[in-house]
């Protein structure tokens, strides 16, 4: 695991030196093990290192073949690297270090552009090729390794993180409005965008290839959700314990020691009952939680350490410096973001990289077994929409009268307003409705819904939608652009590798085609997994409530930060500015103080992080 960066000067201009090492330098957090330059002309590579796989110096980058024809940098993991090095030594193909880096050198010798399909893992790198004066750029299927870039025609520049792209002169730092306006309903900006103008993300399953002074971007994969396989749950649950057994025991590859964090929910457990199958070894488990019982799975994580005799570390969440470390957040994810469950993540990842250099978890499992509430949700409204309209017009007004005394109610009054069942899958994970937006801020903003709309809508939303459809959107979205970012830049800023075996790309493309009937089952979240499961995790944990890695943002929001998030926005740039309307955010403190409103709180923060992005950039 690594910071990647680059430069190509298409219109011939020399790169100096300092520009690259001003870049990588940006990345030393990603890898404090070592660094790299390659600087040829009009052509600029460097590299920052944290070693896990052939720790020596011959794992080295950027690394060049015999011939000095191509030159790679790399960050990520390839776990099918052994197999992939047999069969390329088969054919002839001699080796000069144990690393994954030099396999995908290889592979790109004897395949081209067309290796991203052989490799199993996640990854983001960029290979130039001298001969054909080509650059080459991946990004795994789902998008777990970030790869950013700014392109005007005459420089190209790419990074593991915004930061690296903007030591460059030549990148501007224009706000991108419009991506701010998903980022109020989302709390994440959603690819390509990242709240510059400039700077894009690169999709997920996509190259980029600069040829000829052409840029040119290909998706070379995409789960599909249309062909289900006929088999009885009993072969169900023998193909699932098959494949995440084979997903976890590749991901314990490495030459340093391997841990896991443990949620105490679900998906957690359920990877450290694998990895225990893998060893004789106890394995280091880290957990995390607050001293509100309501935000606590301390006890959970606990009975599941204790099962597997690992040796268990548990990490405390205080709030006497919130203040103190919000701008630190900021600063760290760097793009406007604002999922508050980034500060759990960031504190155990600094704790964590105390003991060791690399972690399984549990993401993913959510989205291949139909885990969100909103699944429910969803499920529960298309047999609304079979009631006649006067019938559903009642519910609506008889749940928003009720609306502010619950967030469930809240929840139901938004969907049932909405007209159509994309605008209500929409409603119910936005923090702010499109209306709500164009009351509190001067801005014209494009519509959300209509943007999820799209998403869903491209994936095969028909008049008669599934569950598949949310699926798909979910992993194009709330997992690309929210779960992803968060653990990677919170384990890479203290040198931690995540390693994810549910979003192992194998298989998620057998759980594609799992009937949703069998990931949800009436109201029965994740059916298929717990039954595999069931007897071997505590029931207690299979079929207990579901609790998410959330942390106590109402009581956050009203009492601890309350009169810091009014200083920083009453006399901050988006009131100075005018990008906000100052009486209707004062009754949005008002209303988060008459009212235990989770919803309320959620968008009072999302508009404080923006208000600390805005100082952020100004300040950089």
């Amino acid at each position: 695991m690594c910071g990647i960066a680059g430069v190509i000067n298409t219109n011939g201009k020399v790169i100096e030196t300092t520009e690259v090492q001003a870049m990588i330098q940006c990345l030393a957090h990603r890898g404090p093990d070592n660094q790299g330059t390659y600087i040829n002309g009009n052509v600029g590579l460097g590299h920052r290192r944290l070693s896990i796989i052939d720790l020596t110096d011959t794992g080295h980058q950027p690394m060049t073949n015999e011939d000095a024809s191509l030159h790679i940098v790399f960050n990520g993991e390839i776990y099918n690297y052994k197999e992939l090095q047999k069969d390329l030594q088969a054919h002839g193909i001699r080796f000069r270090s144990t690393s994954d880096t030099e396999v995908v050198l290889r592979l790109y010798e004897t395949e081209g552009v067309e290796c991203v399909h052989k490799l199993r893992g996640m990854f983001a790198f960029a290979i130039w090729d001298e001969k054909k004066k080509r650059l080459f750029v991946a990004r795994d299927r789902l998008g777990q390794k970030p790869l950013k870039y700014f392109w005007n025609g005459k420089h190209f520049l790419f990074a593991s993180e915004l930061k690296a792209l903007l030591t460059h002169p030549c990148v501007q730092k224009d706000i991108d409005w419009e991506s701010i306006g998903h980022y109020l309903s989302l709390q994440y900006t959603p690819t390509p965008s990242t709240g510059f103008v400039s700077i894009k993300k690169l999709p997920p399953a996509s190259t980029i290839v600069l040829e000829n002074n052409t840029l040119t971007i290909e998706r070379y994969w995409k789960l599909d959700f249309s062909k289900k396989l006929s088999l009885t749950e009993g072969e169900w649950q023998e193909r699932i314990r098959e494949e995440l057994d084979e997903a976890v025991r590749l991901r314990m590859r490495a030459d340093v020691e391997v841990g896991a964090f443990l949620s105490g929910g679900v998906d957690s457990s359920t990877i450290v009952h694998f990895m225990a199958q893998q060893t004789d070894k106890p394995i280091h488990t880290f957990s995390v939680g607050f001293d509100d019982a309501g935000f606590n799975e301390l006890p959970n994580a606990k009975l599941i350490a204790e099962k597997y005799g690992t040796e268990h570390h548990e990490f405390h969440v205080s709030t006497d410096n919130l203040a103190e470390l919000l701008p630190q957040l900021v600063a760290m994810y760097e793009e406007p973001y604002a999922d508050s469950s980034a500060i759990p993540t960031a504190l155990i990842s600094q704790a964590t990289s105390e003991h060791v250099k690399v972690v399984l978890n549990g993401d993913g499992g959510d989205e291949n077994f139909a885990g969100y509430p909103r699944y429910n949700a969803l499920a529960r409204n298309i047999q609304l929409e079979r009631l006649p309209k006067t019938l559903r017009r009642m519910s609506w007004n008889a749940s928003r009268a009720l609306a502010s005394r619950s967030t469930f109610l809240y929840r139901l009054s938004r969907f049932l307003e909405a007209e159509s069942l994309d605008k209500k899958y929409y409603k119910y994970f936005a923090y702010f409705t499109d209306k709500e937006k164009s009351t509190l801020f001067t801005h014209c903003f494009p519509s959300t819904a209509e943007h999820i709309a799209g998403l869903l809508h491209g994936h095969g939303w028909s008049s008669t939608p599934s569950l598949d459809t949310a699926f798909e959107t979910d992993l194009q979205s709330y997992l690309l652009d929210d779960l992803l970012p968060k653990v990677d830049i919170a384990s890479m800023q203290y040198g931690l590798e995540t390693r994810s075996p549910f979003l192992d790309h194998r298989f998620m493309e057998l759980t594609a085609q799992i009937p949703a009937g069998l990931k949800l089952r009436g109201e029965k979240n994740k059916y298929i997994l717990k039954e595999t499961m069931r007897g071997t995790i505590p029931n207690e944990i299979l079929f207990g409530k579901k609790r998410g890695f959330s942390v106590p943002l109402l009581q956050w929001m009203k009492q601890d930060l309350n009169q810091y998030a009014k200083g920083v926005l009453y006399n901050g740039r988006l009131v100075s500015e005018n990008h906000i309307r100052r009486k209707p955010l004062e009754e949005l403190f008002n209303r988060l103080a008459q009212h235990n409103n989770l919803y309320d709180a959620y968008k009072v923060w999302t508009v404080l992080l923006l208000e600390l992005w805005l100082s952020s950039i100004q300040t950089s």
